[in-house]
């Protein structure tokens, strides 16, 4: 591995370009918006591993590419706001949601000196490690539910901590991969991925305004709850996990309305609340 291609968003590079990282083949990745933005870096083929720094959308990119290539993958995320990191799919939204099965990191670097630089608020990955506790009232109603896998990805949520010091990202990162190892196990992303991120898809349709991924989970989750007929006993212990960990679950908070996206959702799967299957 002699001849590695970068690839990085925007935000990225400019926090790359105070680092070591200079005079180095650098590709470019802004959005996951269309399949047509999944082109190949003209000159792919002059190297043979890439090595890429950003959140979800740029490491999702980077699988896509490594895996088309057959090239070693390695990767630096810069914020810790979602499992991109960990899985074999890359999703893009043309404004639907497009799953490709690509390939996983060959290796993930946990980079202090990197994650660091970001408000550690932004590191909502959490949201895809809480889901789990919507996506299996949904799971339940399928054939593949086990009960002891269940019992088990409760106890990867009860570990979570806030994110604002080193040990709560070690935390982070290490209950995402834990997450998505358990998923590659039992053969099914149902465990963590349910109605909640379907709203968050829902979301990502309908709204012009850019919202981390897994903040839009955290929201979809509260959606969920109600569809699913979840106690408010059961909403608040939701909410409780929201305030420690420090995720914002007020959508005024964020910019969405809330209740419209609800009705929107609500309307495109033709659901009422506790029929959804």
């Amino acid at each position: 591995m002699n001849r590695p291609l970068y690839i990085a968003g925007h935000s990225s590079y400019t926090i790359l370009e105070k680092s070591k990282l200079k005079n180095v083949p650098f590709w470019f990745h802004y959005s996951n918006n269309s399949l047509s933005s999944y082109e190949f870096p003209y000159d792919i083929d002059e190297y043979d591993c890439i090595i890429a720094y950003g959140g979800g959308s740029v490491i999702d990119y980077a699988k896509y590419v490594a895996g088309c290539k057959k090239l070693y993958l390695e990767v630096h995320p810069t914020i810790l706001s979602t499992d991109a990191m960990f899985t074999e799919v890359s999703i893009v939204r043309c404004p639907e949601v497009v799953y490709l099965k690509t390939k996983a990191p060959d290796k993930v670097v946990l980079d202090y000196d990197l994650l660091k630089g970001v408000d550690w608020r932004l590191h909502v990955g959490a949201g895809d490690v809480l889901s789990i506790i919507t996506a299996l009232r949904s799971w339940r109603k399928f054939p593949t539910y086990e009960e002891y896998i269940a019992k088990e990805a409760l106890e990867i949520v009860d570990k979570l901590k806030r994110p604002d010091d080193r040990a709560g990202i070690d935390t982070l990162f290490n209950c995402l991969k834990e997450e998505v190892s358990l998923c590659k196990i039992v053969g099914t992303s149902q465990i963590e991925e349910g109605l909640e991120h379907e709203f968050a898809y829902c979301f990502e349709k309908y709204t012009i305004k850019k919202v981390l991924h897994c903040q839009l989970v955290v929201l979809g989750m509260l959606c969920a709850a109600k569809v699913l007929n979840m106690s408010d006993k059961e909403i608040e212990d939701i909410k409780n996990r929201f305030c420690k960990l420090g995720l914002v679950w007020d959508s005024k908070e964020i910019g969405l309305n809330l209740p419209e996206y609800f009705k929107l959702m609500v309307g495109e799967c033709k659901m009422k609340p506790g029929e959804w299957k």
